[in-house]
């Protein structure tokens, strides 16, 4: 038997109960199989009466027993996940609002958000009235304050609190409405009350520097798990590059301070049994001080199976530690199933410890370069399709950014470790440290700029391509024929897969669509094959992905109403990934700071930028959009009063575009402007204090879109309104009733309703 045959043979066993537990949590959490209480023991009883039997056969019985093994305890685990996420479903539907008392730990510092502060929390126990309510061991919590952490609870204390419950049942936001809802139990301690002050410790020995501020930002991240403490933009930037793996402490990071504690000890002289007792004590501790996430677990349970198989004197097998350290994870925790973090984790060094070497021996070269090319190569090839799937982002260049990672990343988290050691007992020691961290990590943001040049949204992918990509994905794993055949069609599925995105495209016929972002506006106007957005809602990322959805690569122009930012929020995102010819908007929003990044983004992307006043007219070929509002140089009005308004003249007809204006505008518009349209946007939102009776006469619309998204958190549309609509008998569709919906221009020159259900 050769040695890959019989390596594999070791393995079948403990792949087959993997595999059982993977796709039996897989398949129950995703179409969201419940059962009896009774079938839910039969089924934990059965796997371990089939475990038991397994261990006392050979050969392929006992592959058989344990993936049996697998696929019952798999369901049953994975039940009780989704009789607990289906609890929380219900409190995320419930038409009242739900308060839950909540007792909970700070797990680290406060960030601003659009309604307050935000940390992540360790939940305790929850309770909604008299029942106790399963949340997730760790969730967001949001406190609605204007302070920016000023007396909020420092990492470490534990709180309690009436709170809201928003989100999915997999993440769960919960929101405070003050601060004055939070009480104080008692003072910080624990792992996370010592993370803030190590953390704390590093800025005080920046210094005032900007530079080194940033590298102990840089190092709090790096060496304890603290991405809060780095800003948005530089978060958001290293993500861009293809680089956002490197703020997550993981077993990347894990691994690095391992070693580097294995080759100190052999320095000074240690004995290998010594080591890794200590390393046994070791390895725990930093991941916990770390903030214990999916991917240093992972770790950490590696570390200390391989450790543990060596003091007893027997070999460990890195891939079957890899698999015993996921299949622990996700019987303790099967939500974990779902997580970002742990499909990365888990399929990156899995695909490391299998594919790399044979990768190694291929190429040609010396052999550290072959090893510097093999890696990322394997890596990205790991982590792009779960990336898109989680992210719907794609980072092509993120191989050729990543080949710097050992050269500047690898010596930068034993230096950022070094710091947070020193940073208490010798700041300027500390502060030399982080400035060898600073050359490092600008080094490395100056290559990941290579990453930022070229990123795209990648639409969602239909479920035929997750389920092959499962299907291919852990037979891959495998060191015989069936592995080699399974890889080769794992990359051939990644291959393929953009050929896909660019075959599909959205047919340009004549219609107007409310894309049904979570807050704010978004529509796009397609007249004459050229397609137009008409504002990009509050979310980054969110108009980007869904104009991708559709297939969407090209506009003819961007229009934003003001900048307010469930108004502009996306805009940059969709310059950045769209390829778009004209920018369009008021005057006046040129002097406005917050138009800025987009502007921005609008000068590098290449896309003509124009403002546009009362009496402008943009002609898109036999289209043409007539600005009838704000009037130039009226600086008397609210910024939503000097939303734009524009009448779209199409072959099919016309359709009037608002932006947030209210009642008193509509007036001045009504006595003004010619109004008539087949197709009205909803002023507003579709909120109390707009869309007037007289405005709508004006109009005259024959169907009015209300731009009025899931959840969005001021309740649009105000019941007033419909009520004003339904007593002129002119029908109307919003997204938060009828998902993805707009009009369409019919054969006969008519505009007809559609929505996402049709």
């Amino acid at each position: 038997m050769t040695d890959i045959t019989s390596r594999q043979a070791s393995l079948d066993p403990l792949w087959s109960f993997v595999v059982g537990i993977v796709s039996a949590i897989g398949l129950v959490i995703v179409s969201k199989i419940s059962a009896p209480p009774v079938i839910i023991v039969t089924l934990g009883v059965a796997g371990a009466l089939a475990m038991l039997a397994g261990f006392h056969t050979d050969g392929r019985r006992r592959a058989l027993l344990l993936l049996m093994a697998g696929i019952a305890i798999g369901g049953w685990r994975g039940m009780e996940e989704t009789k607990r996420q289906g609890t929380l479903d219900a409190l995320l539907e419930s038409p009242s609002p739900i308060a839950l008392r909540v007792h909970m730990t700070v797990l680290e510092g406060w960030s601003p958000s659009r309604w307050g502060q935000t940390t992540r929390v360790r939940v305790h126990e929850a309770w909604h009235t008299s029942r106790r309510v399963d949340l997730p061991r760790r969730c967001r919590l949001e406190v609605r304050t204007t302070a920016k952490g000023i007396g909020l609870p420092q990492a470490g204390t534990d709180i309690r609190s009436l709170v809201a419950i928003k989100g999915s049942a997999q993440r769960p936001l919960l929101v405070s409405a003050s601060p004055n809802l939070l009480e104080t139990l008692g003072p910080s301690k624990g792992a996370p009350a010592l993370r803030e002050y190590l953390a704390a410790s590093l800025v005080r020995a920046a210094g005032t520097d900007p530079g080194r501020i940033r590298s102990a930002e840089l190092a709090a991240a790096l060496a304890l798990g603290r991405r809060d403490m780095v800003p948005a933009h530089r978060r958001q930037g290293w993500r861009t590059s293809g680089l956002g793996h490197a703020l997550a402490v993981s077993g990347l990071h894990v691994g690095i301070v391992s070693g580097t504690f294995w080759l100190i000890g052999v320095i000074i002289g240690l004995r290998p049994p010594t080591i890794r007792w200590a390393l046994l004590l070791m390895v725990p501790g930093y991941t916990i001080l770390a903030g214990a996430a999916p991917s240093a677990v992972r770790a950490c349970l590696m570390v200390c199976l391989y450790l543990a198989a060596r003091l007893l004197g027997r070999a460990a097998m890195p891939l079957g530690t890899v698999l015993t350290a996921a299949s622990v994870m996700l019987l303790v925790s099967p939500g974990l199933i779902l997580d970002p973090g742990f499909q990365l984790t888990v399929a990156v060094t899995a695909a490391l410890i299998r594919w790399a070497p044979p990768l190694v021996e291929w190429l040609r070269g010396p052999r550290w370069l072959r090893g510097v090319l093999a890696i990322p190569v394997v890596a990205q090839l790991a982590a792009a399709p779960i990336v898109a799937i989680h992210f719907k982002t794609a980072t092509p260049l993120a191989a050729v950014v990543n080949l710097a990672i050992p050269l500047l990343l690898t010596p930068a988290i034993p230096l950022a470790v070094s710091a947070v050691i020193l940073a208490p007992i010798w700041q300027g020691g500390a502060g030399w440290v982080l400035e060898v961290i600073r050359i490092l990590t600008d080094a490395l943001w100056v290559i990941g700029g290579l990453g930022r040049q070229w990123n795209l949204i990648v639409p969602t992918l239909p479920g035929i391509i997750l389920f092959l990509l499962v299907a291919t994905g852990l037979p891959a794993l495998r060191y015989d024929r069936l592995g080699r055949a399974a890889g080769i069609a794992w990359i051939t599925l990644i291959l393929l897969s953009p050929v896909g995105w660019f075959l599909h495209r959205d047919a340009l016929v004549e219609r107007a669509e409310l894309l049904p972002v979570g807050d704010g506006l978004a529509l796009t106007l397609t007249t004459s094959g050229r397609t137009h957005l008409f504002d990009g809602g509050h979310y980054r990322s969110e108009a980007a992905e869904m104009l991708a959805d559709t297939g969407c690569r090209h506009l003819f122009a961007v229009i934003v109403s003001h900048g307010d930012e469930d108004h502009a929020g996306g805009i940059r995102r969709v310059l950045e990934t769209t390829t778009t010819d004209r920018l369009i908007m008021p005057s006046w929003l040129m002097t406005q700071p917050a138009i800025v990044p987009i502007l921005r983004a609008a000068r590098r992307a290449g896309t003509t930028i124009s403002t546009v006043a009362r009496g402008s007219i943009v002609h898109s070929g036999p289209s043409r959009l007539d600005v009838l509002w704000p009037p130039a140089g009226r600086t008397n009005l609210s910024n939503n009063d000097r939303s734009l308004v524009i009448r779209a003249r199409t072959p099919s007809g016309s359709i009037v575009l608002t932006g947030d204006i209210g009642s008193d505008v509509e007036r001045d518009l009504v006595r003004t402007s010619n109004l008539a349209a087949d197709v009205l946007l909803a002023p507003h939102h579709g909120s109390a204090s707009s869309t007037s009776g007289r405005f709508l006469d004006a109009v005259s619309p024959s169907l009015v879109l209300i731009p009025a998204g899931p959840k969005n958190r001021h309740n649009h549309p105000h019941q007033t309104v419909l009520d004003r609509l339904s007593a002129r008998d002119i029908p109307f569709i919003y997204p938060a009733r009828d998902g993805r919906c707009g009009v369409l221009a019919t054969d006969d020159g008519q505009w007809q309703a559609y929505t996402e259900a049709q």
